[in-house]
């Protein structure tokens, strides 16, 4: 099924399967703060740490569901804890960018950049029946900067699901 994000307003983004509306994304990079409205949920990013190299997710009664923090504080992945599970969650550049969610080495998630008919698109692919996408709201969180810098048209991100 296909997965697309359109851009509403400056911050603001719908998410998309196919034709159906799964929730929006409005966020304020600046203070590394986005509400995520997920079907009937709303859940808070939040960038955390010192350096504000670690994230957390919370429900809308503050309850922490997911956090992600450097593995090292040189490398470029992290670990990614959600549902009781533990997850890799890594960025690449080469040849193009891509954060990734990775279970046992094999990615679950990702978010990237492609070439399509000679315009950079962001392809995302994901494992087949994953109805959960709270973990689309985190990459798209990450990824989302990336996208609008790189990609042919910036208001709307079509994207190639597999």
């Amino acid at each position: 099924m296909e997965k697309k994000w359109r851009k509403i307003n400056e911050g603001i983004y719908t998410f998309f399967v196919g034709n159906e509306k799964e929730g929006s994304l409005s966020m304020n990079t600046a203070g590394g703060k986005a509400t995520a409205i997920v079907g009937s949920k709303q859940f808070t990013i939040r960038r955390t740490g010192f350096w504000q190299s670690s994230l957390e997710i919370f429900d809308q009664d503050e309850r922490q569901v997911a956090r992600a923090y450097p593995e090292t504080w040189y490398g470029n992945s992290m670990v990614f804890e959600y549902e009781g599970r533990t997850y890799q969650l890594k960025i690449k550049s080469n040849p193009l960018a891509e954060w990734s969610i990775l279970a046992e080495k094999q990615a679950v998630l990702s978010y990237g950049l492609t070439v399509d008919q000679g315009k950079t698109v962001v392809a995302i692919h994901s494992q087949a029946g994953n109805l959960d996408y709270l973990p689309d709201f985190l990459l798209w969180y990450l990824f989302e900067p990336i996208a609008a810098e790189n990609t042919a048209d910036p208001d709307f991100f079509l994207t190639l699901a597999v």
